[in-house]
């Protein structure tokens, strides 16, 4: 290796050649090794099939979605996206966690209509959830008098890109008129693994179509998102640093639910 002699040795890299200033050797240089092949193959390997299962799962979701709510944001699909990247993690469960609380259209807000308390709980492979009412949307105009309630339940199992489909809707509610409590029960296929919630508002004058009504009289956000699987409990609690408690192939069901008795 060629020495050299400077009154002011350089020492450090610049480009692809890096000094030296050794007190046996003086000054030399040298051409920086290259960066291995099967680094960066493996690299790209993990970066291209995590970039795969980001885009396949968003678009499963847009898709199936899209189908009964087209009121959704031409945006959503990216959105999606941009969620699923702040998770660095290809692991489904952490993926969709990520959606909680998301608006599915970020112009027509669910928070901007009615308002209505609900609660959650997981039993075997039972999935219920209570609604009640707190406050009735203001409607824009007098015709547009009655809303209602709709709950759809995506559910995944070993299949990585294979959901099923439940949607569920609520009785038309009066404006103005008495709150009402609805009990939901959707019953969770064998073998699912993961599962997310949505809850969808609609304000009509009478179609019960929800095609037909406007887009900026319907609103819809990711509820809740879960898992079967315990170890992904534990390690959503070990990412958010707390204590870990106990505890487009889609098939379809749609039901009606009734107010309770009150």
């Amino acid at each position: 290796m060629a020495k050299q002699d400077h009154a002011f040795p350089i020492k450090g890299r610049i480009g692809n050649l890096i000094f030296t200033n050794g007190a046996k050797h003086g000054a030399s240089v040298k051409r920086a090794p290259k960066p291995s092949r099967k680094k960066r193959s493996a690299e790209f390997r993990y970066n291209s099939h995590q970039t795969g299962t980001l885009n396949d799962l968003a678009a499963e979701i847009h898709k199936t979605i899209y189908k009964d709510y087209r009121f959704r944001s031409p945006g959503f699909y990216h959105a999606i996206l941009s969620r699923f990247r702040g998770v660095k993690s290809d692991n489904r469960f952490l993926l969709l966690h990520s959606l909680k609380g998301m608006e599915v259209s970020p112009e027509y807000k669910f928070k901007e209509l009615g308002q209505c308390d609900t609660v959650v709980t997981r039993e075997r492979n039972k999935l219920q959830i209570t609604l009640k009412t707190e406050k009735h949307p203001t409607p824009p105009k007098p015709a547009l008098n009655i809303y209602c309630y709709s709950m759809v339940l995506l559910t995944w199992g070993a299949k990585p890109f294979k959901s099923e489909y439940q949607q569920q809707l609520t009785d038309w509610i009066d404006i103005p008129g008495r709150h009402k409590t609805f009990d939901i029960e959707f019953t969770v296929p064998k073998g699912t693994m993961h599962w997310v919630l949505f809850l969808h508002q609609a304000l009509s004058w009478g179609a019960e179509d929800f095609s037909l009504i406007n887009k900026e009289y319907q609103g819809m956000i990711i509820l809740d998102v879960g898992s079967v699987i315990k170890k992904d409990d534990q390690l959503l609690m070990a990412r958010q640093n707390k204590p870990v408690e106990q505890e487009n192939n889609v098939v379809e069901v749609k039901k009606k639910v009734k107010a309770r008795e009150e």
